[in-house]
């Protein structure tokens, strides 16, 4: 829970209020739960509430995590960065074996960083203050993370210092060149839509949803750069010795970089006016961008020249399909068997992995209850994940499932099921993947397929050597469904690979 007012007395209020209210449920606060932070630079006292029968002591607090992001008192941005820094830095590590995984394309690792390392970063980064610095920390962050990527060797004789800059430049370059976006661009457009949100709604436009918008847009008019403006002019004029207390200290060094000091680089003091105007917002952030690197004193990296030719940094690339049909890697464990199902239904493969609510009655029985039997093997050491980190079950799209789909349909061509099982191979498998697929042709026929593969080695040049243990092609009742067959060839490939995991 977070309450935000202007004056400390207020706040107090607030916070007995809602205590009085939890008291009355038999609700209490925890020791040590409650703090608050005040943006003034004077010295407050903790502030005291009553919790019958106790008296807690509600201590100030120079910074706090509200939402993900990090709030300091002096609302300086730089601690605010590193928190997300830190965070992205541990989501990259813990993706590292998709994005260090040279065997996997580099596009197809870009997209993975852009989707997933930079949000991790990016995540409340529309209140961060625009300055030199922060657009230096962004530009250094973002070219450590692709130098790892790339892993650019060194050549003979190169100094330290010319492979950091090659590797870097190279690095980026193909980034932008494949139309991915600097952070520091995608930083620039979070705060210009930020202070397009602060604006305040046209009448008759009020919901609930906007409430927090307009709570928002007084905020930001509490004590921008043009509200101080006009009080130093009345104060110089009614009160020069600051005698009613405008006039407090300057804190050296925090005074340079206001939220809206881009802003008003690029479109003056007046800002918030035309900020009003959605269309006219919107048309301006080309000249923004220029503008914001220009304070920045940085060079606006919209386009990278590459053999005489000017290509476009901001070109809309369509989404890489081949991003979950990866042969990703494989633990080696010392007694469990890496298992690992996967189909191209991805509604199929969310029930099993828990993300979405099994709505189909049909499944409703069957998926809790391969969850159970997975749990179970798992639970007695026969079996475990791919990896740490990964589902049991993953979803690819169809031309990675061809062998499956492939049965499925034999069962519907031929009128008939049929199965058949390795008998030559009666050793414990240590890794196991299992492909399944169902479908229904029309009102005539339903069936469904499933493929059992082992792993019994490497060849000379270290690839996986792969056999086929098991599989079965099976014709279902013409009443079936479409989503109803699919959860059938599951059900076969996941007691398949159980009972293979079990044996030796």
């Amino acid at each position: 829970i977070w309450l935000f007012d202007h004056r400390p007395d207020n706040l107090l209020t607030m916070i007995q209020s809602l205590t009085d209210v939890l008291a009355l449920h038999r609700l209490h606060w925890r020791e040590e739960s409650l703090c608050y932070m005040a943006s003034k630079t004077v010295h407050l006292d903790n502030m005291s509430i009553q919790d019958s029968p106790k008296t807690l002591s509600v201590p100030s607090v120079d910074g706090m995590l509200v939402l993900g992001t990090w709030l300091e008192k002096t609302g300086a941005t730089a601690p605010s960065y590193q928190h997300r820094a830190a965070k992205s830095e541990k989501a990259f590590w813990a993706d590292k074996d998709v994005l260090l995984n040279k065997n996997i394309s580099l596009r197809v690792r870009f997209h993975r960083y852009a989707e997933r390392i930079v949000p991790r970063l990016l995540h409340g980064c529309g209140s961060w203050s625009w300055s030199q610095a922060l657009c230096q920390n962004l530009c250094v962050w973002e070219g450590k993370m692709l130098r790892r990527m790339l892993a650019i060797g060194r050549r003979p004789a190169e100094s330290g210092l010319s492979w950091f800059q090659r590797a870097t430049r190279t690095a980026k370059q193909l980034y932008y060149n494949m139309g991915f976006e600097p952070v520091t661009t995608k930083v620039l457009k979070e705060i210009h839509k930020m202070a397009s949100r602060l604006q305040p709604m046209p009448s008759g436009r009020f919901s609930a949803s906007t409430s927090s918008v307009l709570l928002l847009a007084d905020a930001i008019r509490w004590k921008d750069t043009w509200w101080w403006h006009q009080q130093q002019a009345v104060g110089r004029i009614l009160d020069p010795e600051g005698a009613s207390g405008w006039k407090h200290a300057s804190q050296f060094g925090s005074r340079g970089h206001t939220w809206d000091g881009v802003l008003i680089k690029a479109y003056g003091f007046e800002w918030h006016l035309k900020a009003q105007n959605s269309d006219l917002w919107s048309s301006g952030l080309d000249t923004f961008l220029r503008e914001a690197y220009s304070f920045a004193k940085s060079v606006y990296p919209k386009t990278q020249q590459k053999r005489g030719r000017c290509e476009s940094a901001h070109v809309v690339t369509k989404p890489v399909r081949v991003l979950r049909d990866l042969l990703l890697p494989w633990n080696e464990y010392d007694q469990e068997a890496a298992c690992e199902i996967v189909g191209d239904n991805e509604l199929v493969i969310n029930w099993m992995n828990g993300i979405a609510v099994v709505t189909e009655p049909e499944c409703r029985r069957t998926v809790p209850q391969l969850i159970s039997e997975i749990s179970d093997v798992w639970r007695q050491g026969d079996i475990a994940p791919r990896t740490a980190d990964a589902d049991w079950c993953r979803h690819v799209y169809r031309e990675r499932n061809k062998a499956a789909d492939k049965l499925a349909n034999d069962a519907m061509d031929n009128g008939y099921s049929c199965a058949w099982a390795s008998h030559e191979h009666h050793c414990k498998m240590h890794k196991l993947c299992a492909h399944f697929d169902g479908g229904k042709r029309g009102d005539l026929a339903a069936s469904c397929g499933w493929h059992l593969q082992g792993q019994t080695g490497y060849d000379e040049k270290g690839k996986a050597l792969w056999i086929t243990l098991a599989w079965g092609s099976y014709l279902l009742d013409a009443s079936t469904t479409t989503v109803a067959a699919e959860p059938s060839g599951l059900q076969e490939a996941v007691r398949a690979t159980l009972s293979w995991a079990k044996q030796g």
